[in-house]
């Protein structure tokens, strides 16, 4: 999800130096596939996507709401 919510913004990713310090706060930083670990930083980075209780949640499936939230993050 990370990818496309960035593809769509035309966000780039950001180089592996400067994700993992973005996502460092996140205590499953593991769970978030190499090839997206760019993406994810990004839209952290910019406020799209932020995790809940230190945890980005990568395997997880959306809600409604947390779907709604990324939407206007997006919209902003």
């Amino acid at each position: 999800m990370f990818v496309v919510i960035a593809k769509l913004k035309d966000i780039k990713p950001l180089d592996n130096t400067r994700a993992k310090e973005v996502l460092s706060k996140y205590t499953d930083l593991g769970s978030i596939p190499s090839w997206a670990i760019g993406y994810a930083s990004a839209l952290a980075e910019k406020g799209i996507v932020s995790g809940e209780d230190n945890k980005i949640n990568a395997n997880d499936m959306l809600t409604r709401e947390q779907l709604a939230t990324i939407f206007a993050n997006i919209v902003e």
